[in-house]
């Protein structure tokens, strides 16, 4: 029989997921509200009263979540790295051979970039101007929170390495550059500066996949 002690508990750890899910559902509010209209005026031409009023909040409110307009920002950038380490884990924990893992991840990092392009080329447009004294301290977190998603990956290349399947290299060096090729890409065909449309990202995909792992050389015939 639980006693009265373990009741009240329980009861005070429901309070507690119920305002902890108030708070998030509201960061997302805000978050959203924000995205819309840097999106539409610009990160510089937006004000923290329009963040407020769009999202229907007092603009107190908006302080209890996020100190100031910057801090917004890097709250959309933390989401993007959120989908970068979601994307990382859905691709890597199912069964399969390191190449499909690898095709997966950069097709999900692609397909997000397109869906999501106009925050992308915001924060191309906007990042360099970000010069605040707590933005470094925010960089190195974000940094931090990126550098896992890639040993996730040199995890897997490491793996491969030690079977003899690939060179003897250092695996997160290979992991970053295989995400640098596939940033390039994102930026290159859904960024600011966009190139022409590509009918099939499935092709581009392959084709980083492809020199990733097979280089660009004619294999020398056997004998």
């Amino acid at each position: 029989m639980k006693s009265a002690h373990s009741k009240i508990s329980g009861k005070n750890r429901s309070v507690l997921h119920r305002k902890e899910r108030e708070k998030q559902m509201r960061q997302r509010e805000i978050l959203g509200s924000a995205r819309e209209l840097f999106l539409q005026k610009g990160y510089h031409n937006t004000t923290l009263e329009e963040i407020a009023l769009h999202a229907e909040f007092g603009k107190g409110t908006i302080y209890n979540y996020f100190s100031s307009k910057e801090e917004l920002f890097y709250g959309m950038l933390d989401a993007q790295i959120e989908e970068i380490h979601k994307a990382a884990e859905s691709s890597i924990n199912p069964p399969g051979d390191v190449r499909s893992k690898f095709t997966d991840y950069a097709k999900r990092i692609v397909s997000y970039a397109e869906v999501n392009s106009d925050i992308l080329q915001l924060v191309v447009r906007e990042m360099h101007s970000l010069n605040s004294p707590n933005s470094d301290a925010r960089l190195r977190n974000l940094k931090r929170r990126y550098t896992n998603v890639m040993h996730m990956l040199a995890k897997l290349i490491a793996d491969e390495i030690e079977e003899k399947r690939i060179r003897k290299l250092d695996s997160l060096k290979l992991a970053t550059l295989f995400q640098s090729m596939v940033q390039f890409v994102c930026i290159n065909r859904f960024g600011p500066h966009r190139l022409e449309k590509v009918d099939n990202m499935d092709d581009e995909v392959a084709l980083i996949v492809s020199v990733f792992f097979d280089g660009i050389s004619e294999p020398k015939p056997e004998g």
